[in-house]
Formats: C-alpha cells, structure tokens, sequence
C-alpha cells in the first residue's frame, strides 16, 4: 500500500460539479490525492469533505491567473507536487447561436481554451518536476443541430 504522502497528485479544476467532481472521486478512489478548483466553494468544500484523505477544496476562477497562482503554491505547500492536471472547467452556452452572445462566446474561450491553457502555465514546473500528465476535457458548444428531410437544400 502507497503511504499518503506518496501517493499521487491530482489537480482537477471545474471540479464542483459534473465530470469534475466525477474525475476527482474515480481518482481519489484509486488512491490520488487531489485538490479541486473550482468557483463555487461550498460545493467543493462539501466534495473535499466527502473524499477525505486530505483533499483540498480550493477557490479558484481559471480566468484568474492570480487565482491560479495562488492554488499552484497552496498545492505545493501541502502535498509537495503535482502528477496530474485535470483541465476540466468550462462553460456551454444554451440555445441557439446567435450575434447578441457575443460577450458570452468570448467569456466561454476565456474559461473553456484560455483557462486549460493557464493552468496548464501555472502547475507546468510542479508537473514537470515529477514527469506529470495533463487531461484536457473538452465541451461541445454547438447545442442546435437543423436535421432537414432528404433531398432539401440548406
């Protein structure tokens, strides 16, 4: 058996909810230590509570590199490492695409592409330090799919 402070690291970010809080049991189960990022604390605070073993419950927007920072050097501080980054936060916009969501079709970039990619610059040395992975989960942004009867144009 691993002792815990051998165990393996897992960040998940977007963890208060969905495949986040998913990922982060399956991982905790198979013995990780994980600390979760995510906006809504109370939920993440209530998960940590939940899996026990030290996790982490970490407020954290990955729009906010400052934010970002911060978690990386608390991680550091208490479990010493990072193995695995799990870039999971992201926002979908429902309905239809329209020009009126303009700012909403760039805040979702902002979290769902920029973020991964800022968390991914933050944790980078812990990962490397050890040989680390990134998991990178992705949403599908189109909602409205127009299925027209053979033979009809678009």
């Amino acid at each position: 058996m691993t002792s815990i402070n051998q165990a393996p690291v897992a960040v998940i970010t977007g963890a208060s909810s969905g495949i986040g809080a998913a990922t982060a049991r399956a991982l905790a189960a198979g013995g990780h230590r994980v600390a979760l990022l995510a906006r809504r604390v109370d939920r993440i605070k209530a998960l940590a509570d939940e899996l026990g073993n030290g996790a982490l419950a970490i407020e954290a927007d990955v729009t906010d590199r400052d934010a970002l920072v911060a978690a990386a050097d608390r991680v550091r501080k208490e479990f010493g490492r990072v193995d695995v980054l799990v870039n999971n936060a992201g926002i979908m916009l429902l309905g239809p695409f329209s020009a009126e969501q303009r700012a909403d079709y760039r805040q979702m970039v902002e979290v769902n592409l920029l973020g991964a990619i800022t968390a991914a610059e933050v944790f980078l040395d812990q990962l490397k330090d050890g040989g680390g992975d990134i998991v990178n989960i992705s949403r599908l942004a189109i909602h409205e799919i127009l299925l027209r009867p053979a033979g009809q144009e678009l």
